[in-house]
């Protein structure tokens, strides 16, 4: 995988949580997908990251995610980005900044890990 390839791979995830698109979203998820935030495992397989999207968008409003940079070593995708919500109740907005590197095979993330600053 290239630069080139990843960035339209990150652009199709980033349109897609933007848009609530949930299956969109999942899509690009392998079955057995793991994902893990700041050294914690949070999600094993793509129905508990359905889980766990439903809920975000339930209380939060996916306002932007930005990206900054994209670097790719084979089959590994490393980017720092920063994403804002609103919440849907207070319509107060907040912001992580993280970096983080997945594996991608045949399209598809297989898993990925997150290091998260504090939200803002």
């Amino acid at each position: 995988m290239d630069r080139a390839e990843a960035a339209v791979l990150i652009d199709r995830r980033r349109v897609a949580w933007l848009r609530e698109d949930v299956d969109a979203y999942l899509r690009m998820f392998h079955e057995a997908f793991t994902f893990t935030v700041n050294g914690v495992e949070v999600v094993r397989g793509r129905l508990a990251l359905e889980n766990a999207v439903r809920r975000s968008y339930l209380r939060f409003r996916p306002v932007s995610w930005e990206f900054s940079e994209i670097a790719v070593q084979g089959q590994h995708v490393l980017a720092e980005w920063v994403a804002t919500t609103e919440e849907r109740a207070t319509g107060a907005a907040r912001s992580i900044g993280a970096m983080s590197v997945c594996e991608m095979q045949d399209g598809l993330a297989v898993w990925q890990r997150e290091y998260r600053l504090p939200a803002r």
